[in-house]
């Protein structure tokens, strides 16, 4: 996940500088945009539920990219900075740990979105936040783990490692990005897409088995439906942003193109589709929740525009089934 380290060459020189003015202006958009979500949260009722604490655990995952991109930055632009061989592994951890706790605080909105659709009059006493709370620690723990800890301790060693390049694939032993890094990220991208798919077959099928809502109220089922489509966006986001590095890897490590120029040089343009994606989750929410867009406003001091002549509508009552219907 970096620049080649060939900063002093003339025909590098612009492409670095783009790199660096690139990325600063994304470390402002992403902390800007996540700070956003996490204050509407915390101080919405209206967002105090379920699906959208994991959601508020993404935000944080991503804030923290944007937290550590500095260092990130100043250490491609500068490779003298990188010391020793913990200090370049501290630069992919911050990505590392925040990509596994994004993809385990997805899992968990699909399996929350799951249980609503599959279980909704067991959902209240299946998915609380007691036990929300819990799971977001051990997604946390987790991604401590695998991205921080085992790097520091299962590592390439540093005089091993030619010129002493800090790249990813040149730090990291080949075992872990072969049998952790990739298969982690695919397998759980991979039932996290399988889960979206049941989920919108089955409220396809019990809408038309179901359609006056006689057995499950007809808006119960479709906020649920608009929470998991919203996840879903956010899902293909990251896939999108996150596949071609995944598979850049998968390349590097499986064909034994580690040290390849050509390859570690593409690694500059897709490394910035991660921290695209840490910033772009904020303008999804805003776009597909109007709860979310009102809270924005609110924290802006923007005042929304009055609509004239046009009736308030009715208040709509939800069914007390399912804790979810004020997510959006």
């Amino acid at each position: 996940m970096n620049l080649t380290n060939r900063t002093d060459l003339p025909e590098h020189a612009e492409l670095q500088y783009v790199n660096i003015v690139f990325r600063s202006i994304l470390t402002l958009c992403i902390c800007f945009g996540n700070i956003m979500v996490i204050a509407a949260i915390q101080r919405s009722p209206a967002l105090k539920n379920v699906p959208n604490h994991f959601i508020m655990h993404l935000a944080i995952a991503d804030l923290s990219v944007g937290v550590t991109m500095p260092f990130y930055i100043a250490s491609t632009a500068q490779p003298a900075l990188v010391t020793n061989i913990y200090l370049c592994i501290l630069r992919y951890c911050g990505i590392g740990v925040t990509a596994m706790a994004s993809v385990l605080c997805l899992l968990s909105i699909a399996v929350d979105r799951y249980t609503a659709i599959v279980y909704p009059l067991r959902y209240n006493a299946i998915m609380t936040l007691s036990r929300a709370r819990r799971l977001t620690v051990v997604i946390w723990v987790m991604s401590f783990v695998l991205y921080l800890v085992i790097p520091c301790l299962w590592h390439n060693e540093w005089t091993d490692i030619p010129d002493r390049d800090c790249l990813y694939v040149k730090v990291m032993k080949r075992e872990y990005l072969g049998g952790v890094n990739n298969p982690m990220f695919v397998l759980a991208t991979v039932f996290i897409m399988c889960l979206y798919g049941r989920i919108f077959y089955i409220a396809h099928k019990r809408g038309k088995e179901d359609p006056i809502g006689q057995f499950v109220p007809r808006n119960s089922l479709e906020v649920d439906l608009k929470i998991a489509k919203m996840a879903a966006i956010v899902l293909g986001i990251f896939v999108l942003c996150w596949f071609p590095f995944v598979a850049m890897v998968g390349i590097q490590v499986y064909g034994d193109l580690v040290y390849s120029e050509q390859m570690n040089e593409a690694n500059s343009y897709v490394t910035n589709l991660l921290f695209v994606n840490s910033a772009v989750n904020p303008v999804v929410y805003a776009f597909r929740s109007e709860t979310f867009m009102t809270e924005f406003r609110k924290l802006l001091h923007i005042k929304a525009k009055p609509q004239s002549n046009v009736q308030a509508p009715a208040p709509v009552i939800f069914s007390t089934m399912n804790t979810t219907d004020t997510a959006l």
